[in-house]
């Protein structure tokens, strides 16, 4: 007579103290690259966008502004006196009373009748921020670190995924599906934040943006008013980076939900003593 197993009873190849402590780990991990290294670099990579577009900061361009401000500020020489000729020289009627008059001194002009007064008023400001960083200095900055952020922590939040789809298969702990749904999803995460598509061809881009692309293409629907520019404008910069965003957000509700049910279970079998008979095979009937 053969011998059947009951499968619908959980068999842990783990000890359940073990598979909680790194499921524990699994979880805090997932939180922690979530909030801090995915979700606020994105937020600030968007709001840095907005303040660009709306004009919020100062771009490159009062740069320009400036330079050629000070350069009208310049001293303008003035032209010295040509020699008259002997020919051409009026008799002088008393040698004595003949007094030598000295060239005048270059005179400095500083008045600027043709500056606008929003151009001196945006001067102004940048004058007063010179000393320290400047509020384009700072989205510079935030830009920068966030999509560091964002290409390093998307690759490691597509392992820790992995890291819990195989520790739910080796603990045989279920919510497998939520799990492979979530990794997938992580994947088409890294897809769209790695840019990689670089090595291949610029014209297609990435959700992520850097401060130079941004000026570039703000002055170019600037200047042309197109709708297929607006188009592909707000396509780039709005599209991408939200549908990079709902991608992460999926993916982290599905692993979520997975990692409430594996800790309901594991919890439930920590607490439910199990006896000798039910883990000896039962015979065939």
């Amino acid at each position: 007579m053969s011998e059947q197993t009951d499968y619908n009873r959980p068999i842990l190849s783990v000890d359940v103290n073990d598979a909680l402590e790194a499921f524990d780990s699994f979880n805090k991990a997932r939180k922690l690259f979530f909030w801090v290294f995915l979700l606020i670099p994105m937020v600030l990579l968007q709001v840095s966008f907005w303040a660009i577009h709306c004009e919020w900061v100062t771009t490159g361009s009062s740069v320009d502004q400036t330079q050629m401000v000070s350069e009208s500020k310049k001293t303008i020489p003035v032209p010295e006196p040509t020699p008259i000729s002997s020919a051409h020289q009026t008799p002088v009627k008393d040698p004595v009373e003949e007094t030598t008059t000295a060239p005048e001194p270059e005179t400095e002009v500083t008045d600027t009748p043709e500056m606008p007064a929003a151009l001196a008023s945006q001067i102004v400001t940048d004058e007063r921020l010179e000393p320290g960083l400047n509020m384009n200095d700072c989205v510079k900055i935030v830009m920068k670190v966030s999509n560091y952020s964002l290409v390093f922590a998307s690759v490691v939040y597509c392992l820790i995924l992995l890291m819990g789809m195989k520790l739910a298969l080796t603990g045989q702990m279920g919510s497998l599906t939520d799990l492979t749904k979530a990794f997938f999803l992580s994947l088409i995460l890294v897809v769209l934040i790695v840019p990689w598509l670089e090595a291949f061809s610029r014209q297609f881009s990435v959700a992520l943006f850097s401060y130079k692309e941004i000026i570039t293409q703000c002055r170019l629907i600037k200047e042309t008013n197109d709708w297929w520019d607006n188009l592909l404008y707000y396509g780039r910069f709005i599209v991408l980076w939200f549908l990079a965003l709902l991608v992460l957000i999926l993916a982290h509700w599905r692993s979520g939900r997975a990692a409430k049910r594996i800790k309901r279970r594991l919890t439930s079998i920590i607490t439910t003593p199990i006896s000798i008979e039910s883990l000896s095979p039962r015979p065939a009937q």
